[in-house]
Formats: C-alpha cells, sequence, structure tokens
C-alpha cells in the first residue's frame, strides 16, 4: 500500500498584535482585538499542528 507523506509545513507565524490606538473605540464589530483574538486561535491551532509533525506524530 502506497504511502502518502505530507510534505513538511512552514513554521507559522504569529499574527501581528494591534496597537492600542488601532481601535476607534466605537463599538465595532469585529473590532481589531477580535479579528486578532481569532487570528491566534487560528495560530495556536496550526502550531499544535506543526510541532506533531515535527516529532513526528500522525
Amino acid at each position: 500500500m502506497p504511502q502518502h507523506n505530507n510534505p513538511p509545513m512552514e513554521k507559522p507565524v504569529a499574527p501581528v498584535q494591534p496597537d492600542l490606538d488601532d481601535c476607534c473605540n466605537r463599538g465595532c464589530y469585529p473590532c481589531v482585538f477580535d479579528t486578532y483574538d481569532d487570528a491566534m486561535d487560528r495560530y495556536r491551532a496550526a502550531m499544535k499542528l506543526w510541532e506533531k509533525q515535527k516529532a513526528g506524530k500522525p
């Protein structure tokens, strides 16, 4: 049975945290900080996958 080897993932890059001045304080949805939090969630998940792949775990 053929093995499917995935090419190595590149290490994920963390999103840039917005400055406090980037928020207009008008209650926008999504706020730049909400968008950043979502990006950080995706980054953390990608890092877990990258670390598993780096360790050779399926």
